[in-house]
């Protein structure tokens, strides 16, 4: 949670100069305000309002980026000679880093235990009324991831073809390769009014989206896992307090987290490798108790 408030705030401080200090500080406090006092629906509905904006603002800095290439000719032209781009790469060696194998199987071993093992998805689930409606709301998750994930694939495609004989990274206009998509909308985006704000509209809403979804998940994880089993005579009325509390409370912790971060290098590698470490485990517990129910407590946790 901490490193997705902090990656887009690298990208803010690049393409507006305002410090990571200043933007990590605003957006946490202001998403720790409507994740405490709304709950989950505040979060949801903020979700669906962030969405729209995140895809609105990938849509038209890659269309302008294509439009400063020349167009999608030119542009799949360059990334065609590049020689980055292996749709049907069957090749069946495991050390080779992309691969329709890889992606398949590497795939969905990644995606996997973020919609099945996380609290963040499963809460979700349970707020809806039916597991009909539950399965649909997957079918159109599924498009709209789809539509997103694409859409940044894209967006690499054009970042490629505008630095096609110039390489920001060879060239040392960038550091490391974090910087690389800010530094195009930096040049993108100039002597065109509203664009740059847009950007930054969709950095934020991201950010925005994944630490509200992660503060509602661990206060929910706090409050009746943990505080309702410790005092089981605390009514609604009283877990609903200590849920904001804790809300409040962690997203605090979070932020002062991002301290920590700071330090940690490239951000793409540390994401996965702790993405694997935590959740990767959690998808082991979750397996254990749908195929053998009989499974204590205690196996789970020495396995785990």
């Amino acid at each position: 949670m901490s490193i997705a408030v902090y990656a887009p705030s690298l990208a803010i401080e690049l393409v507006t100069g305002v410090s990571t200090r200043i933007s990590t500080a605003v957006i946490s406090f202001v998403c720790i305000f409507y994740s405490t006092l709304g709950g989950l629906k505040a979060v949801l509905w903020a979700d669906v309002l962030q969405a729209f904006i995140m895809l609105l603002s990938l849509a038209v800095i890659a269309g302008k980026g294509v439009a400063d290439v020349g167009g999608m000719t030119v542009m799949w032209d360059r990334v065609q000679k590049s020689g980055r781009v292996h749709f049907f790469n069957f090749d069946p060696d495991p050390r080779t880093r992309h691969t329709v194998w890889t992606c398949l199987i590497a795939g969905y071993f990644f995606w996997l235990p973020t919609y099945a093992a996380t609290q963040v998805q499963i809460q979700r689930f349970l707020s809806l009324p039916t597991i009909s409606r539950a399965r649909r709301t997957i079918v159109i998750n599924f498009v709209g991831l789809f539509v997103i994930v694409g859409l940044c694939f894209f967006t690499g495609c054009v970042i490629l073809a505008k630095y096609y004989d110039c390489d920001p990274l060879t060239t040392k206009e960038v550091e490391k390769s974090d910087q690389l998509v800010p530094h195009f909308v930096k040049s993108t985006v100039e002597g065109v009014p509203g664009l740059l704000g847009l950007f930054v509209s969709g950095l934020t809403c991201a950010s925005m989206s994944s630490l509200s979804s992660g503060l509602s998940a661990l206060s929910s994880i706090t409050t009746y896992d943990y505080v309702s089993k410790w005092f089981p005579h605390f009514g609604d009325a009283k877990l609903s307090q200590i849920s904001k509390l804790s809300c409040f409370v962690l997203g605090v912790v979070t932020y002062l987290f991002i301290f920590v971060v700071e330090i940690m290098g490239n951000i793409l590698p540390a994401t996965t490798a702790l993405s694997g470490l935590l959740i990767g485990p959690t998808l082991g517990l979750f397996t254990l108790g749908m195929f053998f129910p009989p499974t204590t407590t205690k196996v789970a946790s020495s396995l785990d």
